[in-house]
């Protein structure tokens, strides 16, 4: 039992960082996360859109500055695991406070949705 536990975490890790990625949809009610580990997804959060909050959290520890985002509402929070550059962070950030956060849009139509996909490099 062991050895398939050790087997899976490693069989994970290695496809986290080879095929790797987060996937956030926007939908007009809704907003949801997944990690795509090619063979299979995990990390379903899905998030009410009333008072979201749209963050951006910086590490500028390194050489290269990244950041992550992060959007939370009341009692609920989406936090990115991978890095990405500052500039395609305050991108998506822009994108769903124009959807979400500006004059409090009122959408009804659930049927299109924005997809923003990062990938693990």
């Amino acid at each position: 039992m062991i050895f398939w536990s050790v087997a899976f975490f490693f069989l994970k890790l290695f496809l986290w960082n080879t095929v790797g990625r987060e996937i956030i949809k926007l939908y007009h009610h809704k907003i949801s996360y997944t990690s795509d580990y090619k063979l299979y997804k995990c990390n379903y959060i899905e998030i009410n859109c009333d008072n979201i909050v749209v963050e951006m959290k910086n590490d500028l520890s390194i050489l290269n500055p990244v950041s992550r985002l992060v959007i939370k509402n009341n009692n609920q929070k989406i936090e990115t695991s991978l890095n990405s550059s500052p500039v395609e962070i305050a991108f998506v950030c822009k994108k769903i406070n124009d959807k979400y956060c500006i004059a409090n849009k009122k959408n009804t139509d659930d049927s299109d949705f924005i997809t923003f996909e990062f990938f693990n490099n």
